[in-house]
């Protein structure tokens, strides 16, 4: 139950308002179609969840709006490798921050998680778009030089990184939604006019 809810929090994300309403409407009766049928619903519906990330990112593209979108996440990641590097070089006399340590591996998650949330403020699905471009520079440095850091650290990158930068993203928009409901649900009340005596 709860990877659903993170599944239908993560659509939401990136269909805002009715329309997410209607996909997860959708995916919901035909998830219990196929349990009842008996066939397997996790692996088809983590399936149908990229698969509408990616129309998502395709109608972006559409509509013109793919190149503001690549740039502001590739201008993120490089931030968030930049923060980690200066991160890094702060710690590295009280903490072993090396690549390959646990401390090293928080720092790099906490900076793409900062930049996913940074990426979302300027656009909404760019934190998406950088989680791409985390997964395709983790896996180039993974074949490239697969030798220098341990195992746990390379999955730990290619698995936590990418959701760390969709957390990042699902924070701010989440964050922006709470905010409108305030505005929204409690007006600000009208000061009151000092009436003139004449």
């Amino acid at each position: 139950m709860k990877q659903r809810a993170l599944k239908d929090r993560l659509l939401s994300r990136v269909f805002p308002g009715p329309r997410s309403e209607e996909m997860l409407g959708d995916l919901s009766e035909e998830s219990a179609l196929r349990f009842r049928m008996g066939t397997s619903v996790r692996g088809w519906y983590w399936s149908q969840v990229f698969r509408s990330i990616l129309t998502a990112a395709a109608m972006s593209a559409r509509h013109g709006r793919w190149l503001s979108t690549a740039g502001i996440a590739t201008a993120a990641y490089v931030t968030a490798g930049v923060v980690e590097y200066l991160a890094q070089m702060a710690l590295k006399n009280y903490v072993d921050v090396r690549p390959g340590t646990v401390a090293g591996a928080l720092i790099g998650l906490a900076a793409l998680a900062a930049a996913g949330f940074a990426a979302a403020r300027w656009q909404r699905t760019a934190s998406f778009v950088m989680a791409g471009i985390a997964v395709l520079g983790i896996v180039a440095l993974i074949s490239i030089d697969a030798g220098s850091v341990p195992r746990w650290y390379q999955l730990t990158f290619l698995f936590a990184g990418p959701l760390s930068s969709c957390a990042g993203g699902m924070l701010k928009t989440r964050r922006r939604s709470a905010v409108r409901a305030r505005r929204w649900k409690f007006p600000a009340p009208r000061p009151e006019m000092p009436h003139k005596r004449r």
